[in-house]
C-alpha cells in the first residue's frame, strides 16, 4: 500500500510539472509552450500595436537575411485580418508581402516598415494591382506619419 501511495504521488508530481512544460522539437528547430501550443522561434522577435479598440500583432523571423512570420490587424469595426509575411529589410525599411486572409478571402499586398530603435512605424503610399497583389507604386514615396507604431513585445 506504502508503495501503491509512493508511486501515486510521484506520478501525481511528474504529471503537474509537466503541464506549463516546454518542448523542443529540434527538427523543426522551435520551441513549443504545451499550455498555448505557440511556436516560438530562435531570433524570433514580436512587436504590437494597441490603442483604443485597435490591435495589431507582427512577429518576425529572420533566417539568412530573409525575414518571415506572422502579421495580424484587428480594427474596430475594420474586418480582420491575419496571415503571413515575407520579405527583407532594406537599410532601415522593412518591406515584405502580406499573404492573408479576411472575410473568407485570401488576398496579398505589400506592407512597409520603418525601423526605429524597439518600433516599427507603419509607411503608406500609393498602390497599384501587380499580379493580384496590391504593391507599392514607388516604395521610396512612402510616408511614415507615426499614425501606427509598433512597440517590441515579449512573444509569448
Amino acid at each position: 500500500m506504502k508503495h501503491y501511495l509512493l508511486s501515486l504521488f510521484a506520478l501525481t508530481g511528474v504529471l503537474s510539472s509537466c503541464q506549463n512544460a516546454t518542448v523542443t522539437n529540434p527538427k523543426a528547430d522551435s520551441i513549443v509552450h504545451a499550455e498555448s501550443e505557440h511556436v516560438i522561434l530562435p531570433g524570433q522577435e514580436c512587436y504590437s500595436y494597441i490603442k483604443d479598440r485597435d490591435t495589431i500583432a507582427l512577429s518576425l523571423h529572420t533566417t539568412s537575411g530573409k525575414i518571415t512570420g506572422d502579421l495580424t490587424y484587428s480594427l474596430y469595426e475594420k474586418d480582420r485580418n491575419y496571415g503571413t509575411i515575407s520579405g527583407v529589410m532594406k537599410g532601415d525599411t522593412l518591406l515584405i508581402d502580406y499573404t492573408f486572409d479576411s472575410e473568407g478571402m485570401h488576398s496579398a499586398r505589400q506592407v512597409a516598415f520603418l525601423k526605429k530603435e524597439n518600433q516599427f512605424i507603419e509607411g503608406f503610399g500609393d498602390v497599384e494591382d501587380k499580379n493580384g497583389e496590391m504593391v507599392f507604386k514607388d516604395p521610396k514615396n512612402l510616408q511614415f506619419n507615426n499614425a501606427i507604431v509598433l512597440t517590441k513585445t515579449d512573444c509569448n
